[in-house]
């Protein structure tokens, strides 16, 4: 038997350490959330894409009463970039604003007391959308996935960590 072991990291900001570009994607994301459309769950998620065209594609997420039509935030931003882009359009990095539909602050800054927090915690898009994310990063595992949590710090995870097991169009034999 072989075993075979990885480290997953990610890295914790406060919003002022971030970038201005950083800020400026949280901040999208924050405002289309609140647009969402979650009568069901209540649960609000905004998520802003940045194209390696440096433009923004926004999405949030729009419940229906028959859950397997609910379309997610991630998913809708990525889909507004290909139909506006064409396809192959790569991503540079995306930023996920979630809470509940009460939590009306986007983000308040605030000190990051690191040893608070466990990995569990991080926000990540779900699978579904990872699997998204990833086919539009063009094989890129380093793209960033920029998650606000506790409503005041931002998480930072590569692509290749938020989904290290990948099946994509290379899988395929397809080149993008």
């Amino acid at each position: 038997m072989k075993v075979f072991s990885r480290t997953i990291s990610y890295r914790l900001y406060d919003f002022d350490e971030l970038s201005m570009l950083d800020q400026i994607l949280i901040k999208n994301a924050g405002w289309v959330r609140r647009n969402a459309q979650a009568p069901y769950s209540r649960y609000k998620v905004g998520a802003a894409v940045l194209s390696e065209a440096v433009t923004f594609h926004l999405g949030c997420n729009v419940e229906n009463a028959n859950w397997t039509a609910t379309l997610h935030a991630e998913h809708l931003a990525i889909g507004q970039m290909v139909a506006t882009r064409g396809p192959w359009t790569k991503i540079q990095k995306i930023a996920i604003v979630a809470g509940p539909e009460s939590d009306d602050s986007i983000i308040t800054p605030e000190r990051l007391p690191v040893d608070l927090y466990t990995f569990e915690e991080i926000p990540v898009p779900c699978g579904h959308c990872l699997q998204i994310i990833w086919e539009n990063c063009l094989n890129d595992k380093s793209v960033e996935l920029l998650s606000v949590f506790k409503g005041k710090f931002v998480a930072k995870i590569s692509i290749g960590d938020a989904l290290p097991f990948k099946f994509g169009p290379a899988d395929l034999g397809i080149k993008c």
